[in-house]
């Protein structure tokens, strides 16, 4: 749940501090209200705050606010300052879905997929305050996207649809002149460290494992952002790009557990009677045919004597 990513990190940055700066500012409301309210009257410039349910996914119940007044809600709530000047690509923003798998938590042993998705918005980005209802512009998720009157419009370098692959992007960022190996092993950090925030919540175990979907965003410096983990993130395939990186995830996972498919069932064979059973049927068949004999002899032997 957002709520527990929050209070771990929250926690883990008290301790160590600037190491955890890549969350946005972050309350719990209805908890943390005051201390929101606080941040709210001290920020110096208006600025956009993005709300999110703290057990809902795919984008739903997600609203932006830039005025207290627009601020309702009626269940916990985790309320994020908005990254003003995010990345964008040709005008469009955009959010990066990264493949986690642990096996062990103790000791942590942690795999990232070297592929993922590219998750645009398919509305042109904009910071203006009348823009904030417009979830096209502002919300990455594929779920909301997939109905975008212009989903299916050519869009300048993005084409059509809301999604490329982690290894198009990376080809971008190299085509513009940006070290992209850099900018990754920084999102690797991010990844690690959030287990780190999580691991001493989480108990010994012999077997199991686990796949989190890490969602990270990228400003304008090309510093990356968390903007939440997920704990099952969805492997439906509705695109061929969706089959091209979620089909090689799943090998890949049943690769690293050496998991196999289970044994199929042997065909059931035909019962062979068992020596002794066979050696009494033979018996009695060979009686049958000699008492069948001996009586056949008899009759021959009366019917010539009455002859």
């Amino acid at each position: 749940k957002k709520d527990n990513l929050h209070r771990n990190i929250k926690r883990l940055a008290g301790s160590y501090g600037a190491v955890y700066d890549f969350v946005p500012q972050t309350f719990l409301l209805p908890n943390e209200y005051v201390a929101f309210m606080r941040e709210y009257a001290e920020q110096k410039e208006p600025s956009i705050w993005i709300c999110k349910p703290s057990d809902s996914s795919r984008g739903r119940g997600i609203f932006l606010i830039s005025d207290m007044s627009q601020l309702i809600y009626d269940q916990q709530y985790v309320i994020q300052q908005y990254i003003k000047t995010p990345l964008l690509i040709a005008g469009f923003k955009f959010d990066i879905r990264m493949y986690v798998m642990i096996t062990s938590f103790h000791p942590m042993r942690a795999y990232i997929f070297k592929e993922g998705l590219v998750r645009f918005a398919t509305d042109k980005y904009s910071y203006d305050e009348g823009s904030i209802t417009n979830v096209y512009a502002h919300l990455t998720n594929s779920s909301i996207n997939k109905y975008s009157p212009s989903l299916e419009q050519h869009k300048e370098t993005v084409g059509t649809g809301c999604k490329w692959t982690l290894s198009r992007l990376r080809k971008h960022l190299q085509e513009s002149g940006i070290d992209d190996t850099a900018v990754f092993e920084r999102v690797t950090n991010v990844v690690i460290l959030t287990l780190l925030a999580l691991w001493p919540k989480v108990p010994r175990q012999n077997a199991g494992f686990e796949l989190f979907g890490f969602d990270v965003m990228f400003d304008q410096n090309l510093d990356p952002w968390l903007i939440e983990v997920n704990s099952s993130p969805a492997l439906s395939t509705e695109t061929d790009l969706d089959v091209q990186v979620k089909d090689k995830l799943l090998s890949d996972i049943i690769d690293i557990l050496a998991m196999s498919p289970a044994p199929s069932a042997p065909e059931p064979k035909t019962r062979r009677p068992r020596p002794s059973e066979t050696f009494s049927a033979r018996t009695a068949a060979a009686a049958r045919a000699t008492s069948d004999g001996a009586l056949g002899e008899r009759k021959a032997s009366a019917s010539s004597a009455g002859g």
